[in-house]
Formats: structure tokens, sequence, C-alpha cells
């Protein structure tokens, strides 16, 4: 069951070809595979995952090209300058 406070709905604004998705209430958004939670937006806008040290963004064989980050990066619980 989905449940989105609105999905692309032109009424609300959305372009042809875009996709616009909302949250109802202050949980976020929920990315699932059957199921199962694994991603989340929380209601501050953050990307997290479901479970700690359990999912990967990319791939050996299906790399992310570059990353750019504003603050502090951290690997491994260590701080990378």
């Amino acid at each position: 069951v989905s449940r989105c406070g609105y999905c692309g709905a032109p009424e609300h604004g959305s372009q042809p070809g875009e996709v616009r998705i909302t949250s109802v209430g202050s949980g976020g958004i929920f990315f699932r595979t059957n199921t199962s939670v694994r991603w989340k937006i929380d209601s501050t806008g953050k990307l997290l995952p479901e479970l700690t040290d359990t999912y990967d963004l990319g791939a050996a064989s299906n790399r992310i090209k570059d990353l750019y980050v504003s603050g502090t990066l951290y690997l491994n619980g260590t701080p990378i300058t």
C-alpha cells in the first residue's frame, strides 16, 4: 500500500516528466523492498539507512562518480579532512 500527499499531480505544480513525492505528516519518506524499510528521509531532510552498517550506496560494478560534501566526512568513524 502506498500513501502519498501528492505524487506528481499537475494541480500541485509538477511539470511534465517530473515526479514529486511528499510525505503525509511528520513521519518522513520511506524506501522499501517488499515489506522491509531500507532507507528513509526523515522530517528534517536527512537520508538515513533503516539499519546501521547494513546498506551500501553503489557497488563495485555500479559506483557513484562524485560525492560533494560540506562539513566533515567520516569513514569508519574517522573524520577525513
